[in-house]
């Protein structure tokens, strides 16, 4: 896949706590504590940058085009 779009670092504060929370949850659900305290210790020395997608392309696997009824007809 090959994307496109803006780069850009996140600076407000408020959006980089509710990245942090986004990912800590996807990475280490039902842990709503420990991830408290890591997000209090850690976020004033995180860096964050942002990928807005614009465009993106990419080609489908053979297994998912066999799937289809493409061939079928």
């Amino acid at each position: 896949m090959i994307v496109f779009g803006r780069i850009r670092i996140i600076d407000d504060a408020d959006e980089k706590l509710c990245t942090a929370r986004m990912l800590g949850n996807r990475y280490n659900p039902d842990d709503e504590e420990s991830l408290q305290k890591e997000i209090a210790k850690s976020l004033a020395h995180m860096s964050m940058i942002c990928l807005d997608i614009e465009h993106l392309t990419g080609k489908e696997a053979i297994e998912l085009v066999r799937t289809k009824d493409y061939f079928k007809k």
